[in-house]
């Protein structure tokens, strides 16, 4: 099919009928495709509104997504009707409605320099964009060099794992096309992967997929997309379910890795596959284990991030009557009792591995280090932590009335919400939700995905920054997730002597 598609006179993308809302978007699109060009003043200024956020308020405004909500968009199948093609040759059609496809990547190049957030159109298109930049740089080299400059982020040798990553979330009723639908693609741009052969299994066919990413990437990146929450237990360990979509931003899960961190320091990604592809081998040593578990902060995401957008606090509640203001205070009420948890853990420790103060410890581990280091922080996270620590922190009072007769969720809401200790307590929110605090044997803290069981050991791996969880098997270790271990980011456990490197193989 991807040589039907190269030598076609005309491609036709067929979404289907079409109705009012994606003939409105399909409209809006082009407008916006022609903005830098000769047009009705009118629809010029349209266009430039809705640009620039001025026409939506939320998602129901938006004129454009309903087109991206088309399922073409999100199936796997589709990504070689545009992206093998040449981009003048496809039209986009959705009933009568029409739009060269040339004009919508215009329009989408528009969309991304305003940061238009709304609707998924990013999301829509970021594979068939990425692997169309790609397929360009390698044809028209002058045209890479210039895309390099203008947006430094394409590269002229295409990567792999950014290609698998993206392909995650696409549909396909058969799990081994996640990989046979890239093939063709993958072909051009001179990534040889094995020929499309259904009789191999789904298992066989993600480690090939794995082999190849590895060894073509130069990089063990690919590891950090192991772990997910349906994932196929038929695979080797280090083997990603390229057929589940995994954790996607803002899922604080997600693995925090391009440069942020360095556990392994300077050390290059060492690797060697068994014959047999079943096993992986890395330059590594295990370092410690999981001593302490704690309970998981299992709170939903949607209350997390309401509060700033749909709440007021001026001695009364206000709501703007679409937010469940009796879950969010369920949610809070139980983040408070977890986090309570946490922190009386790490109370029974008087001392931290690394030297520094142990209330210091936890401050940076609770939001993977993320947070800007100024007096501001601190004094929220001393709030914070008062109140954490304070066995009677819900005893407060709401207007001139006692809380004696107010719910203990609404208590622990206005105790971490009505100070200072709100700033520290929502950053810990967004990065530690659905993870797991834990405590080794060697006394340090550190939070992972809620996948980790005590015994579990930390281990560093060269070339890659994040400290990793295995679990030991008669063979070797099971990849289980990567972990923010304070005290191990930044290369300090890494062996200066690589004799005491070991060979730590996955299964």
């Amino acid at each position: 099919m991807g040589e039907i598609y190269k030598k076609a006179k005309q491609v036709i993308v067929w979404l289907g009928n079409s109705d009012s809302s994606t003939e409105q978007a399909i409209q809006r699109l082009s407008d916006i495709s022609q903005i830098g060009g000769e047009m009705d003043a009118e629809r010029k200024e349209k266009a430039m509104r809705l640009l620039f956020g001025l026409e939506v308020r939320n998602e129901s405004d938006d004129p454009i997504g309903p087109l991206f909500r088309r399922s073409w968009f999100h199936r796997m199948w589709t990504i070689q009707e545009v992206t093998l093609a040449s981009v003048e040759n496809v039209i986009l059609c959705c009933g009568n409605d029409t739009l060269e496809w040339v004009f919508l990547v215009i329009a989408l190049g528009y969309l991304q320099a305003s940061k238009y957030e709304w609707g998924r159109w990013d999301k829509a298109m970021e594979l068939q964009k990425y692997l169309s930049d790609l397929l360009i740089a390698r044809k028209y080299p002058d045209v890479g060099k210039v895309q390099n400059n203008m947006s430094g982020s394409v590269d002229s040798q295409p990567v792999v794992l950014r290609i698998l990553s993206y392909a995650r979330e696409k549909a396909s009723t058969d799990p081994k096309d996640k990989i046979f639908a890239l093939f063709g693609i993958l072909g051009d741009l001179g990534v040889k992967f094995p020929l499309p052969d259904y009789k191999k299994s789904v298992a066989q066919i993600y480690s090939e997929a794995v082999v190849e990413c590895v060894n073509h990437d130069k990089s063990l990146d690919v590891l950090f997309q192991v772990p997910s929450d349906h994932r196929c237990p038929d695979l080797p360990s280090w083997v990603p379910d390229w057929s589940d979509a995994s954790w996607t931003s803002p899922d604080p899960r997600k693995s925090a890795v391009h440069g942020r961190f360095r556990a392994a320091a300077s050390a290059v990604p060492a690797w060697k596959f068994s014959l047999d592809q079943q096993s992986l081998v890395l330059s590594g040593k295990v370092v410690d284990v999981i001593e302490h578990l704690a309970a998981p902060l299992n709170v939903d995401a949607d209350a997390t991030y309401g509060f700033k957008t749909n709440l007021a606090i001026d001695g009364r509640l206000i709501t703007n009557g679409q937010w469940n203001m009796n879950g969010f205070l369920h949610t809070l009420g139980s983040a408070f009792k977890i986090l309570k948890g946490w922190v009386a853990v790490s109370s029974s420790y008087e001392r931290y591995p690394t030297g520094e103060a142990v209330q210091m410890a936890l401050q940076r581990t609770l939001i993977g280090d993320q947070a800007p280091k100024d007096a501001k922080a601190d004094e929220s996270f001393d709030a914070w932590y008062r109140l954490l620590v304070d066995n009677n922190a819900n005893s407060v009072q709401i207007g001139a009335a006692p809380s004696s007769g107010v719910s203990e969720e609404l208590k622990s809401f206005l105790a971490l919400t009505a100070g200072s200790a709100s700033a520290y307590h929502f950053e810990v929110l967004k990065n530690s939700r659905r993870k797991c605090f834990f405590t080794t044997e060697n006394g340090y803290f550190g939070t992972a995905p809620d996948l980790i069981l005590p015994e579990d050991k930390v281990a560093v791996i060269a070339g890659l920054g994040m400290p990793m969880i295995l679990r030991a098997t008669n063979q070797g270790y099971h990849l289980v997730t990567h972990a923010y271990v304070h005290g191990m980011m930044y290369g300090e456990i890494w062996p200066e002597d690589t004799g005491e490197l070991e060979g730590v193989i996955l299964m």
